[in-house]
C-alpha cells in the first residue's frame, strides 16, 4: 500500500509471506481451532494493542486494515455459531485435494475470510517437467477411470429415460417450474464468486478500501445475504419467527406485483394480519420480510399504518391518547444492537455485562447516533442504499404494539411478561442474550425489557390531536422506551416513556436501529425535529462546517510563508475588518484569537498540497481546560486532575457536545458565536502560522521543550495550558500536552490544490493533531496526523474550539 511493498503482516505480526493472508487463528496468534473465549479475547486485545503502536506515519492505512482484520477475527471466533461455520470452512479447505486451485465460493459471511492455513504442499504450483522425465499414468489406473466414466454415463441416461420431463440433460428449468426453497438456496450459492484476500495488506492484491469493523467489507454481497437468509434461519427465535423466515423467498426488485401500493396496517390487527401486512409491503419493496445486512444484523419490514399512541392509565406524559399515522414503511432491527455488532462497527465495547450476543449498553444517545452514521457509511450498506437512524418514538410504539391496543404486545396479563421480556422479576439483575424470549406479532424480540432503547425524539408533551409522521418535540432529554432488566413490569409497558440526556449512559440503556428501504429513501421521515428560536439544536448536527466565502473588501489573505511580524499584522487587519479584538474572551473565560484567511502548503513529503482558506476564524488560544469543560458539561472525565490542565479522556463526540452546549449559553447566543472543532486544514494553518518548517518555530528539534510538553519533559502527565511559548499567531500548546480532535474524517490528502477542505466524506476514524505529553518530538510535528474512532477516549486526547465570526457565518 501507499506505493510500497511494505508487508504489515510480516513486519508487525511476524507472519511469513507464504502464510498470507492468514486465517483468523494465525492472525490472533492462537492455536488452530482454539475454543477458549478468554484465550481468544486476550489474544485479540494483545494483537490490537500491538498493532495500534504502529498507527502513525506513512503506514497508517496498513495499520487500520490490520486492525479491521483483527476485529473481524475476534468477532468471528467469539461467537459460537459463527465460529462453527468458520471452522467448518477451514476444515473443508484443509481437506481439498491438491488439484483444486482456489477456495470454494462462500455461502455466508464467515467464509469471506479465506482460510489459508493449508499445508504448503497442497497449494504449491505443480512443477513442469520435460516429456522424458514426466511420469506416465499407471497402466492399471486407465481402465479404472474409463470404467467409472462409462458407469456415470449409463446412470445419467437411465435417469433421463425414466424421467417425466424428457428434457435434454443440460436443459434449463422452465420459468413456470419453480424449484423448492432448498434448490433456490443452492442456486443462489452457486452464483457467489470466490472471495478475494483482504485488500491492501503487504503483497496481497488490493481490492476495495477497508470499512470500519473489518468483517463488514467481507459481508456485503447481496447474493451472500440472500443465501444466508434462506439456509441459516434464526435458531433462537420462536417457531412463529422461524416460519416467517423460511417461507420468505428471495425477491428481485423488479417483481411484477410491486406496482400496487399495499394497504396500511390500521390497528387493531392480529398476528396473522401483521404477518400479511409485512409480506405485502416486503413484496412491494422487492425485499424479504427479514433481511440481513453486511454485518449480519437482521431487520424486518414494518408496514406503515395508523394507531392510537399513549395510555390513559399510565404516567410520565403518556397522555393524551392520540391518533398517529405513519406513511412510510421502515426496516427495524429484529432485536437490540448486540455487543458484537457494536464492536464490529465502532471498534469498542462499552458494556458492563459482557457478552457478544447480549445487547450493547452504557451507550449514550450520541453514541447510538454515531453508530447509525458509521454503519451507514460501510460500503455494503451504501451499495444497498441503506441509511440507518434511531426509530422515532411513534415508530417504536407502533412496532412494539404490532396491532394490539393492550398493555403489552401480548395482551394485558402481566404474569406472561417473563415469556417475552427480561425485566427485574426475571433477569437476575443483568442483561441477557438477545432473542431468547418470544417475539411480538411483527417477529421482533426484546421490545419489552432487556435494555431501554433510545429513540430519535426529544422528550416532550404529546399533541392533543391527530398527527402524521411525528418527530417529537424540542427539549433537554431524549426518549427511552421499552423498560429493562432493572425495571419492573409497569415500566415495560408498550406506552411507557423514559428519558435521558444525550450524554446519559447506563448499563440498562441500549438501542435498536431503523432503516428506510432504498425504494422509499427519498421520502424518509426527517430524523431531527425542527428547532425553534431559543431552543436546543440537534446534537448530531456535527458535520464539517459549510464555510462561506469571505465578505467583499476583506484584507489581503495571509499567504505562507510569512514571519511573526507579518502574522501579527494579518491578525490585526482581519480583526479590524470583523470589528473584534485580536483576542477575545467568552462567557466562561475562554480566550480565542483571530486567525486570518490565507493560503499555505499542507502536509509533508509526497502529501504536500496547496490549501486556501477563504474565511477567517477565531481559535482557542490553548486547549480546552478541565475548568472550562466542567463549567459547560458539569463533569470532568480527565485522569490528570487539575482545573488548569487540558481536559482529556474525551471522545470526538464529547468534544462536539461541548461545542453544542457552549453555543447555547445565553451570552454566546447573543454574540452569535457558534462553536465547533477546527477542520484539519484550519488546525495546520493555525499551527504553522506562516512557517514551512517541521515545527512552528523551525526545524531545530532541540528547541521543542520551550514550546511543548512531550515525552522528554512531561514526567508522563499533562501540564497547565499556556505555560510554554506561543507560536506566531499567539497560540499555545499546538505541539504537545494533548492531541487535539479535528472535525474531519481521516482520509488521503488530495493531489491537487484545494479550497476550504473538509476532509473525507466518511471514514474509519476522526483526525487528531499536535502530539501529546506521551509522545516524542517526531509525533509533535506541524504535519503529523493521526486518527481514532470517534468513540475512543484516552488521557492523551483533548481539543480546542473554533468560531466563525457571526458576520461571516451562515448559521
Amino acid at each position: 500500500m501507499n506505493g510500497s511493498n511494505f508487508d504489515p503482516y510480516h513486519k508487525w505480526l511476524g507472519i511469513p509471506p507464504k502464510a498470507q493472508p492468514p486465517n483468523h487463528y494465525r492472525l490472533l496468534s492462537v492455536e488452530l481451532f482454539e475454543s477458549d473465549p478468554d484465550v481468544i479475547e486476550s489474544a485479540a486485545q494483545r494483537q490490537i494493542t500491538h498493532v495500534r503502536s504502529f498507527a502513525l506515519g506513512q503506514h497508517a492505512e496498513e495499520t487500520q486494515s490490520i486492525l479491521n482484520e483483527l476485529a473481524k477475527a475476534r468477532a468471528t471466533l467469539l461467537d459460537p455459531a459463527t465460529k462453527a461455520k468458520y471452522d467448518a470452512s477451514l476444515n473443508a479447505q484443509r481437506q481439498q485435494p491438491a488439484v483444486v486451485p482456489s477456495p470454494p465460493a462462500a455461502a455466508d459471511d464467515v467464509m469471506q475470510a479465506v482460510p489459508f492455513d493449508i499445508p504448503t504442499a497442497q497449494v504449491a504450483p505443480r512443477k513442469t517437467s520435460s516429456p522424458k522425465n514426466r511420469r506416465q499414468p499407471s497402466s492399471k489406473l486407465i481402465p479404472l477411470v474409463a470404467g467409472f466414466v462409462v458407469a456415470l454415463l449409463v446412470i445419467a441416461t437411465i435417469g433421463w429415460l425414466f424421467s417425466d420431463s424428457k428434457q435434454p440433460l443440460m436443459a434449463e428449468i422452465p420459468v413456470s417450474e419453480q424449484p423448492s426453497k432448498e434448490v433456490q438456496a443452492v442456486e443462489v450459492e452457486s452464483e457467489v464468486q470466490p472471495v478475494q484476500p483482504p485488500s491492501g495488506l503487504g503483497s496481497i492484491q488490493d481490492s476495495a478500501k477497508p470499512s470500519l469493523g473489518g468483517n463488514a467489507e467481507a459481508m456485503d454481497q447481496e447474493s451472500v445475504d440472500a443465501t444466508e437468509a434462506q439456509i441459516n434461519p434464526e435458531t433462537t427465535s420462536p417457531p412463529a419467527t422461524e416460519e416467517a423466515s423460511t417461507e420468505t423467498v428471495v425477491v428481485s426488485s423488479e417483481r411484477s406485483d410491486a406496482t400496487t401500493t399495499p394497504a396500511p396496517a390500521i390497528v387493531p390487527f392480529d398476528s396473522k394480519q401483521a404477518k400479511a401486512h409485512q409480506e405485502a409491503w416486503a413484496a412491494h419493496l422487492g425485499l424479504d420480510v427479514e433481511v440481513t445486512n453486511s454485518i449480519g444484523m437482521k431487520l424486518r419490514v414494518i408496514p406503515p399504518g395508523t394507531f392510537m399512541m399513549g395510555s390513559e392509565d399510565g404516567q410520565n406524559h403518556e397522555e393524551p391518547v392520540h391518533q398517529v399515522t405513519l406513511t412510510k414503511p421502515i426496516l427495524l432491527g429484529v432485536h437490540e444492537v448486540t455487543q458484537a455488532e457494536y464492536q464490529t462497527v465502532m471498534g469498542v465495547n462499552p458494556s458492563e455485562f459482557k457478552g457478544l450476543q447480549n445487547p450493547v449498553e452504557k451507550v449514550s444517545w450520541n453514541d447510538a447516533s454515531e453508530f447509525c452514521r458509521s454503519l451507514s457509511s460501510l460500503s455494503g450498506e451504501k451499495r444497498a442504499g441503506r441509511v440507518y437512524r434511531l426509530p422515532t418514538e411513534a415508530e417504536w410504539e407502533f412496532v412494539c404494539r404490532a396491532g394490539t391496543t393492550t398493555t403489552y404486545s401480548f395482551g394485558d396479563d402481566e404474569s406472561l411478561l417473563s415469556r417475552y421480556a427480561w425485566s427485574k422479576d426475571s433477569s437476575d439483575l443483568k442483561t441477557h442474550r438477545v432473542a431468547t424470549k418470544l417475539t411480538n406479532p411483527f417477529g421482533l424480540s426484546d421490545l419489552h425489557g432487556n435494555v431501554w432503547e433510545w429513540c430519535q425524539d426529544w422528550y416532550g408533551d404529546y399533541p392533543d390531536g391527530s398527527v402524521t409522521n411525528p418527530i417529537g418535540a424540542s427539549g433537554a432529554s431524549r426518549v427511552l422506551r421499552g423498560g429493562s432488566w432493572a425495571f419492573t413490569a409497569v415500566d415495560c409497558r408498550s406506552a411507557y416513556r423514559g428519558r435521558g440526556g444525550p450524554l446519559f449512559r447506563s448499563s440498562s440503556s441500549g438501542f435498536r436501529v431503523a432503516c428506510v428501504p432504498s425504494a422509499t429513501a427519498s421520502t424518509e421521515i426527517a430524523a431531527s425535529p425542527p428547532m425553534k428560536s431559543g431552543e436546543e439544536v440537534e446534537s448530531d448536527a456535527v458535520a464539517p462546517p459549510n464555510i462561506p466565502e469571505p465578505a467583499n473588501g476583506g484584507p489581503a489573505p495571509a499567504v505562507a510563508p510569512f514571519d511573526s511580524g507579518q502574522a501579527k499584522k494579518h491578525q490585526e487587519a482581519w480583526a479590524k475588518h470583523l470589528k473584534v479584538d485580536v483576542e477575545v474572551t467568552n462567557s466562561i473565560g475562554m480566550t480565542l484569537r483571530v486567525i486570518p484567511a490565507g493560503t499555505f502548503r499542507m502536509g509533508e513529503g509526497k502529501t504536500v498540497h496547496d490549501v486556501t482558506l477563504t474565511t477567517p476564524f477565531l481559535l482557542g488560544v490553548h486547549e480546552v481546560t478541565q475548568d472550562q469543560y466542567e463549567k459547560v458539561m458539569r463533569v470532568n472525565p480527565s485522569q490528570f486532575k487539575d482545573s488548569r490542565n487540558p481536559v482529556e479522556t474525551v471522545t470526538w463526540m464529547d468534544a462536539n457536545e461541548f461545542c453544542r452546549r457552549l453555543s447555547l449559553l445565553p451570552r454566546e447566543k447573543r454574540a452569535g458565536w457558534i462553536y465547533r472543532l477546527p477542520t484539519e486544514a484550519e488546525w495546520e494553518f493555525a499551527c504553522r502560522a506562516g512557517t514551512t518548517t517541521t515545527y512552528s518555530f523551525g526545524d531545530d528539534e532541540s528547541l521543542l521543550g520551550r514550546y511543548a510538553w512531550t515525552e522528554d519533559n512531561s514526567d508522563r502527565k499533562t501540564h497547565p495550558v499556556g505555560t510554554k511559548l506561543a507560536n506566531s499567531f499567539g497560540l499555545n500548546d499546538m505541539h504537545g500536552n494533548v492531541w487535539e480532535w479535528c472535525q474531519d474524517w481521516y482520509g488521503d490528502y488530495p493531489s491537487v490544490a484545494v479550497t476550504d477542505p473538509k476532509g473525507a466524506t466518511s471514514g474509519l476514524g476522526r483526525v487528531y493533531r499536535g502530539g501529546s505529553w506521551y509522545f516524542k518530538a517526531g509525533r509533535c510535528r506541524s504535519s503529523a496526523r493521526v486518527s481514532n474512532h470517534p468513540a475512543d477516549r484516552s488521557n492523551i486526547l483533548g481539543f480546542r474550539v473554533v468560531i466563525v465570526p457571526s458576520s461571516l457565518s451562515s448559521d
